[in-house]
């Protein structure tokens, strides 16, 4: 039997199925008759066949979307939060890597040797420039805190009497910096030894949470003072400096001196 005969004989059988359903059912419409077409049969499972490959394309494209968003939130929660990493342009053009405050930018050696410099140079002050010196050295290593330390070294006194410097500044004259400039004061600075330095408790920048390295660093030092006519004297100090890390342009070494307190005799280091 050929494919043909046997296509034949069931649209026949379709045929005579639709009369059937005629003869029990008013056809009214040419729409109805078409429903009763011998090829509707097929033209419908046709149809059914096309809507079951779309369904089942949606729905694997679904599975896929699924997948992928679940394999993505996976990924997202198991990932590990990783540090940014920022960079710096010096003043001579030259991009650096940006360290974080909480580590040191060069090692304690580096940063030892650059805040013994800085202090010599605070101890080193003469009375023809004396407010100049200071300034120099204060912008150069100091943090704000860092400044606050050393002027109050400078001007604290503890007589009734003041010097005037010019304009509606008065300082007292037993003051160190009243003592300079009133006698004519050359005091320069050099180190007996070398430095210690150690690593302290850090502090909690209250703009970021989160820690600032600190170091603190001993210095022992012999002071000189040429007094005018007087001649010269000097006296042994030990002098304490309380490092900070900074990010600032201005401060090769990644830290700035925070705290300066110097005390007399050079067996406290």
């Amino acid at each position: 039997m050929t494919k043909d005969t046997t296509s034949a004989k069931q649209g026949k059988k379709l045929a005579q199925n639709a009369e059937k359903l005629s003869k029990k059912r008013k056809i009214s419409s040419p729409t109805d008759m078409r429903l009763l077409h011998p090829d509707a049969g097929e033209f419908a499972l046709i149809l059914m066949a096309g809507q079951l490959r779309f369904y089942r394309k949606a729905l694997m494209a679904s599975i896929v979307v699924a997948g992928v968003s679940i394999f993505a939130a996976v990924q997202g929660f198991n990932r590990e939060e990783v540090e940014p990493k920022y960079f710096a342009q010096q003043r001579d053009g030259t991009i650096t890597n940006v360290v974080p405050l909480s580590e040191p930018f060069v090692d304690e050696t580096g940063m030892r040797d650059w805040a013994e410099q800085c202090l010599i140079d605070t101890l080193s002050l003469s009375f023809v420039k004396t407010i100049q010196e200071v300034n120099t050295s204060l912008h150069r290593c100091y943090t704000d805190d860092g400044r606050m330390s050393v002027h109050r070294w400078l001007i604290e006194g503890k007589g009734q009497k003041d010097v005037h410097l010019g304009g509606t500044v008065y300082i007292p004259r037993d003051s160190q910096l009243a003592n300079i400039i009133t006698r004519e004061i050359q005091m320069s600075a050099s180190k007996l030894a070398a430095g210690k330095i150690v690593s302290i408790e850090p502090v909690v920048d209250p703009s970021t949470k989160r820690n600032v390295s600190r170091w603190m660093v001993r210095l022992p030092v012999v002071i000189t003072k040429q007094e005018g006519r007087r001649g010269a004297g000097s006296g042994n100090f030990t002098v304490t400096a309380i490092l900070r890390r900074v990010h600032d342009v201005d401060k090769p070494k990644g830290v700035a001196i925070d705290a300066f307190q110097i005390v007399s005799g050079a067996n406290h280091v």
